[in-house]
């Protein structure tokens, strides 16, 4: 199977930009294409010598245009959280029309069992997936970011970290990890079908993850465990509608039920190399994770 042109979905994003700067040093820009819904957010990839193409997950004609001639793909999930599970189908639908030979697809640890209020949207496009006529395809099943901590959960380095996960461990990875894991994953001969868990080097616990910030940061956070239906009543004492205070809670019900740990093995034997520990992170990160819980207070 001869793959020659490689498409990178949602590459305004930021996995989607730390894909395309891998595949940059795997592959010539002549044989990288990225998509987006906005041309404008996409021209510095033009600048480079990328061709860029609009693929709007919501209008078939746009995808089909997007992925004509396109050999290997990776379809970054949609951040249309409610909604991912049409317009996942629709542009599996689309690459399986174009002739798509080889298929990568970022979706979440266990989602046939996660309690993860948006896990079965994973769910149908892994089935989408499986029931396509796409020759070959890859599912990246990736655990939780370090970065959430900054652009997510930054509420919890200012003092007290809520939380319903008890003793819970989730092996969180760091996004550049997994885009190098991502643009492998594109690039590795595209035979067969697999589906790859993509955990980070070591399972914590909340009560670790504070403890590693509070020895090498600025911070002194203190763990808060409630229960579920506390944090559910807190957060939406903060201000947060009832739908994202359940979905935040069930994060934490999806680490304390033991679905967010596991080894790194798949990810060391995809990509070569050990992905970066959490203690790291939060060394390179320091800055930026004292300056997000000042913003917060």
């Amino acid at each position: 199977m001869t793959i020659k042109t490689y498409l990178v979905t949602g590459a305004s994003g930021k996995l989607g930009q730390g894909v395309v700067a891998e595949l940059r040093k795997l592959l010539p820009a002549s044989q990288i294409v990225v998509s987006g819904r906005s041309q404008e957010k996409l021209a510095h990839y033009a600048q480079q010598g990328i061709e860029t193409r609009v693929a709007d997950f919501a209008d078939s004609n746009s995808l089909e245009a997007a992925f004509t001639g396109i050999d290997a793909m990776l379809l970054i999930s949609a951040d249309a959280i409610g909604s991912r599970t049409e317009l996942h189908r629709n542009a599996i639908a689309a690459a399986d029309k174009a002739g798509v030979k080889h298929l990568v697809y970022t979706s979440m640890p266990v989602p046939n069992s996660s309690p993860v209020t948006f896990a079965h949207e994973h769910q149908a496009s892994e089935q989408a997936i499986e029931l396509s006529q796409i020759p070959s395809w890859t599912i990246v099943r990736n655990n939780w970011y370090f970065e959430n901590l900054l652009e997510l959960q930054s509420a919890n380095l200012a003092g007290h970290w809520l939380t319903s996960a008890a003793g819970g461990k989730v092996a969180h990875i760091g996004r550049n990890d997994l885009a190098l894991a991502a643009a492998k994953a594109l690039v590795s001969p595209a035979s067969g079908k697999r589906t790859l868990t993509l955990n980070g080097l070591e399972s914590l616990t909340v009560d670790e993850m504070v403890a590693t910030l509070n020895r090498h940061t600025a911070l002194a956070i203190e763990t808060v465990h409630v229960s579920d239906d506390s944090f559910v009543e807190k957060l939406k004492g903060f201000g947060l509608p009832e739908a994202i205070a359940q979905m935040s809670v069930s994060f934490d019900r999806h680490g304390r039920e033991g679905h967010g740990e596991g080894s790194s093995d798949e990810f060391e034997a995809l990509t070569g190399r050990k992905p970066m520990s959490f203690e790291q992170w939060v060394m390179e990160n320091k800055v930026a994770l004292e300056a997000a819980a000042k913003a917060t207070q």
